[in-house]
């Protein structure tokens, strides 16, 4: 017996789908209504720096909204940097509603966030952050460059969940806005995968905790962030976050955002029942059942998660490349997007990088849907229904029987073993709790 096994990955990238957001007209975008800050003017001398100015604000006198209840399916844990759940997308975008980051991007790219500007030298191993002024603590505390400094050297003794830190050697606090971040190696997307994701904490709060797993009193949600944490309810998945009046990128014009638990499936229902103001779906059906009336607003985002499958290598079949490739060549990727999401999809790279990413390469080899071809290669590994019942045996005579481990909920796995069955390979699924 052979194992194969399933997983997404919630931020980004085998199928691309759309996902749509369908919310109700009294919603508002969380963060379009923040303040605009000051636009950084880069300092003569820098080899690098961000963006010229951030993503564009609404006026500070703009009208503030009082609550945006959204739904999601999971209790994505306690919002620390510490104990959140990185199963998916949930945790994090929770987390940074209440810390901040040294960079973040807009639909141009990378802009400055703490960081109103910055440097890299020593061959990309060095990286001088210049933070903005009068940045705040939650608790009303400045925010300094020793507190970016001590991040990293905590996140080194404990490591972020999210990215990895693993590259940064040393860190320095030169002056009370002046931070160098020195890494043992050039890692090429820092800017974006570590300055722009990993959180920076307060050192008075954190310094003294020796487990910050196990520590979840209200001081561990105390970041810089445009929100606060008013409350969480474990296990229910309920958040309250309330808008922070200090925010330096101004106050968020929705002074509350609330997070209610609700099975995938019935988002919609919650939705048309006005328990939420919005929900995340990834069915191309919602535009036509919400899309045309006057009360509901349906939006598109671009591609931001995959479904991909994961082979043990150290295992035969899958040991061969030539089965894998077999495999590949034996799924109509999209067709099992289509087929999943009731629409177009962006049919996903085999370099897993998803082509709208600046780091795909158009050059990696591709495998279009040709089971003819998989068959082919099949035969050739010695993979053959030698006994006429529709399914291969392997080289020792044995019936061959994968393993497919998939979340319960996807309706992809079955789309899958369907298609694997198609070229002779017998598929098995196996569900477990997606958590």
């Amino acid at each position: 017996m052979v194992r194969l096994t399933t997983t997404r990955l919630g931020r980004r990238r085998f199928l691309q789908s759309v996902g749509l957001l369908v919310s109700a007209v009294a919603g508002v975008p969380v963060l379009a209504g923040c303040a605009p800050a000051a636009s950084p003017v880069s300092p003569p001398g820098a080899t690098s720096a961000g963006s010229a100015s951030p993503a564009a604000a609404t006026s500070a006198a703009a009208r503030t909204t009082g609550r945006l209840t959204l739904s999601w399916w999971t209790d994505v844990g306690f919002p620390s940097p510490f104990a959140f759940s990185a199963l998916g997308p949930g945790g994090i975008v929770r987390l940074s509603l209440l810390f901040d980051t040294l960079t973040w991007k807009d639909e141009r790219g990378i802009i400055p966030w703490l960081a109103e500007w910055w440097e890299v030298g020593d061959g990309g191993r060095r990286y001088t952050f210049h933070l903005r002024q009068n940045i705040r603590w939650h608790d009303g505390r400045e925010l300094t460059a020793e507190d970016v400094a001590f991040s990293f050297r905590y996140y080194r003794a404990h490591p972020f969940k999210w990215a990895a830190t693993d590259m940064v050697e040393r860190t320095k606090a030169v002056d009370p806005r002046t931070v160098t971040v020195d890494l043992g190696r050039p890692f090429a997307p820092f800017l974006e995968d570590i300055a722009g994701v990993v959180p920076i904490i307060p050192r008075h709060i954190w310094e003294p905790v020796a487990d910050p797993v196990k520590f979840l009193a209200p001081a561990a949600a105390v970041g810089s962030g445009p929100y606060t944490l008013a409350s969480y309810k474990e296990g229910a998945g309920e958040y309250l976050l309330r808008a922070n009046p200090s925010y330096f990128r101004g106050r968020p014009i929705v002074e509350e955002l609330a997070y209610l638990l609700v099975p995938q499936a019935q988002g919609v229902v919650a939705l048309q029942q006005r328990a939420s103001d919005a929900v995340l779906a990834t069915e191309y059906d919602v535009v036509e059942a919400f899309g045309k009336g006057p009360v509901y607003r349906t939006l598109a985002t671009p591609p931001f998660s995959i479904v991909r499958l994961v082979f043990n290598v150290d295992r035969a079949p899958f040991d061969r490349a030539e089965f894998r490739q077999a495999l590949a060549y034996g799924l109509d990727r999209r067709q099992i997007g289509e087929r999943v999401i009731h629409g177009d999809v962006v049919v996903g790279s085999a370099g897993v990088v998803p082509p709208e990413s600046p780091w795909h390469n158009p050059r990696v080899r591709q495998y279009p849907y040709d089971p003819d071809r998989a068959r082919a290669m099949l035969d050739s590994l010695g993979y053959r229904d030698r006994d006429g019942d529709g399914r291969r045996e392997g080289p020792d005579g044995q019936p061959l029987t994968l393993d497919l481990l998939t979340d319960p909920a996807a309706p992809d796995a079955a789309i899958v073993a369907a298609m694997l069955r198609a070229i002779g390979l017998e598929v098995r699924l196996v569900t477990g709790d997606a958590k």
